[in-house]
């Protein structure tokens, strides 16, 4: 059987085995052996936020520090599960905040402060279940024991009466799982309309005082095995709590206990915290007491990513097929960009220039506009295009940009095309040799490539790391693709000797990208984050296929001023959604005031779709009202910013007096 390595592209499918197998951390040096682990840092008692967008690896890094996963290695190991617990310095409890049995704490009849009580009360009874769990599993295989007298000095101190004669872990964990029990029994018949108020249930400790601190605490020094270990508490999904809820967590984060003892993490993606209130009147989680960390950006360099990635796939296709590649096959097994071979293509199939499409589009708008040129329809059109003729249609390309360069700025474009001739033939200046025509040759191949109906490809396992951006998921998606395209075409996988040829890999990035799309905007509510991204893409793509190309590769845009909190809100949901990219105060303000403004790009993975450059060269920057028409404004008023920008870029290079120009110099 077949199977496909890369098929799980998610974390949650993975089971406990698989999330240690494929494992790989990133090294930024070799002094910097576990990078990861600085995310989580057992050891720390400051509360830590992590968040994390999409396929960013949260739920594998959450996983790989949780219990489960604690008991794979010490197998692996070949120690017991105490050694490995006392080797790593914890004992970890993962809670998935979005599972089902919290959503039942919304939209019930009960007034919301008493749901929100309760809910406050359940996630303190579910956090000290799930760790009575883990340590009664250790006591019954007789690793660990506990001292009653203290088990029973602990119950008295927190239990109401009635739940104070416990003094063993063993009745402790039976006496939570009935009181879980009754409380979903009641919440059920609540949900139902069985009964419409809460009746015969009593809560078992202190609905406010956080009792998972403390029980959990003394539980755990109430072991001679456990008491030197830190308890790591993982709350993961913090995205699918309310408002409410979220006040709950942030509350016991502003307030911990048994700092000593007990470690919190509360993990979410990139839009996960909806609010910074405690339960507290007027009070707020502050950066003195939570540190918040992004998974975005941790990669670390170029390099490291590769790296990371290049063992990523080695473990993944190891440990599920018979023959085994290496990091240097894999790199290596990847068809490249050649651009030489398209060139012959396109002169294979137009033998001569004047059937090429865009030397026919050229040569009509000299026609179209000879007048405004002030150029003989015949004698001086037939001169100039005798002037930019050349076998390479690439050179050709280049220089119809030269002479669009000299339209725009109103000069002689007869003086120009004798200028391109001389600069051809190495009589005369060297035109061809600016940076400018460095910066825009892939957007020239592009172009080419649609107006002669021929692919060109951006492929090779260097751009493959680019369109993933760092983005585990991502990465492992577009291999997932990869191989069945491969599997079903009959092309060998990570076979240098074969590479993987260009068309399958683009089938495969068109495929990841569709799926990175859908995924993303899956759960965005306001679809005004969704319209705005479509239209700054659009305007890219038509920027790209422009007559007069700008200097750099643009796929980025920053603005000066201050935006509508509303618009503000658009970009930034953009950005947490994985729809745009972010760096922060990275681009001086035009008129050199000296301000350093954010920018904004597309995500590398939305380029494939939309056909744009995989990494961004110049950056736009827009008015504050352009923007708030980009997140705001209706279609009509959009349209009327994309116009006033690339009726620069088109024939006849309209221009409004005041406005910055997109073009660079030659």
């Amino acid at each position: 059987m077949n199977i496909n390595p890369f098929s799980n592209i998610k974390a949650t499918h993975l089971n406990k085995q698989e999330i240690v197998d494929y494992w790989v951390d990133i090294h930024n040096n070799e002094q910097d052996k576990e990078n990861f682990q600085k995310i989580i840092e057992p050891s720390n008692p400051r509360p830590i936020i992590i968040l994390g967008g999409k396929g960013s690896g949260k739920t594998h890094i959450l996983r790989f520090f949780s219990y489960e996963s604690q008991k794979v290695r010490a197998a692996e190991e070949k120690v017991s599960i105490i050694k490995q617990l006392q080797d790593e310095g914890y004992i970890s409890i993962l809670l998935e905040l979005g599972d089902f049995q919290f959503q039942r704490f919304s939209g019930s009849k009960l007034d919301d402060l008493v749901w929100s009580e309760w809910f406050f009360y359940y996630l303190n009874l579910v956090l000290v279940e799930k760790f009575i769990k883990q340590v009664f599993e250790l006591e019954k295989k007789q690793l660990i024991s506990f001292d009653r007298g203290k088990i029973l000095e602990m119950s008295s101190q927190y239990f109401f009466d009635g739940y104070d004669a416990l003094d063993s872990i063993e009745e402790i964990s039976e006496t939570i799982f009935k009181e879980h029990k009754k409380i979903d029994q009641v919440f059920s018949k609540l949900r139902t309309g069985t009964i419409t108020k809460l009746e015969d249930i009593e809560p078992a400790f202190d609905t406010r005082e956080n009792r998972f601190f403390d029980i959990s605490h003394d539980i755990l020094k109430a072991s001679e095995e456990l008491k030197e270990l830190r308890i790591l508490f993982l709350l993961d999904q913090f995205e699918d709590l309310s408002e409410a809820q979220q006040k709950y967590i942030n509350t016991f984060i502003r307030h911990p206990k048994h700092s000593d003892t007990i470690s919190i993490r509360v993990a979410g993606r990139l839009y996960a915290i909806k609010t910074k209130d405690t339960f507290s009147d007027d009070e707020k989680i502050l950066g003195a007491e939570v540190t918040t960390k992004k998974l975005e950006g941790f990669m670390g360099d170029v390099d490291s990513y590769k790296t990371f990635a290049l063992k990523l796939t080695e473990k993944r296709f190891n440990k599920i097929k018979s023959f085994k590649v290496d990091l240097d096959s894999i790199e290596n097994s990847f068809e490249k960009n050649n651009t030489r071979n398209f060139i012959v293509q396109i002169q294979e199939k137009y033998e001569s220039s004047f059937d090429r499409p865009y030397i026919k589009k050229f040569q009509n708008k000299l026609r179209d506009y000879s007048d405004q040129l002030g150029i003989n329809k015949e004698n001086d059109i037939d001169t100039i295009m005798n002037n930019i003729i050349h076998k390479d249609p690439l050179v050709e390309k280049k220089n119809i940009w030269l002479i669009y360069q000299a339209w725009n700025k109103k000069k002689s474009i007869l003086d120009r095309s004798v200028e391109i001739k001389y600069s051809i033939s190495g009589s005369g200046k060297n035109i061809h040799s600016s940076e400018t025509l460095k910066h825009i040759e892939n957007d020239l191949l592009f172009q080419l490539s649609r107006e002669c109906s021929l692919p060109y490809h951006y492929c090779g396992f260097e751009n493959i790391l680019k369109y993933s951006s760092a983005n585990p998921r991502s990465y492992i998606n577009i291999l997932n693709h990869l191989y069945e395209k491969a599997e079903f075409s009959n092309e060998p996988i990570f076979n240098k000797e074969k590479p993987i040829s260009c068309k399958i890999q683009v089938q495969a990035l068109k495929m990841a990208s569709d799926d990175f799309w859908n995924e993303m905007i899956s759960d965005i509510r306001d679809n005004r984050i969704i319209r705005a991204a479509k239209r700054i893409n659009s305007f890219f793509k038509k920027v790209r296929i422009s007559d007069k190309l700008v200097e750099k590769n643009l796929t980025a845009f920053s603005y000066r001023g201050n935006l509508k909190d509303e618009a503000k809100n658009i970009l930034n949901d953009a950005v947490n959604h994985s729809l745009l990219n972010m760096k922060p105060k990275a681009k001086k303000e035009k008129n050199n005031t000296g301000e350093m403004l954010d920018i904004y790009y597309v995500n590398p993975m939305l380029t494939i779709n939309w056909e744009l450059p995989i990494t961004y060269g110049g950056v736009e920057q827009f008015d504050t009202n352009e923007i708030e028409t980009l997140c705001l404004g209706d279609d009509k008023a959009w349209e009327k910013v994309v116009k006033k920008y690339t009726n620069k870029l088109n024939i006849p290079f309209g221009k409004i007096a005041s406005e910055p120009s997109l073009f660079g110099d030659e």
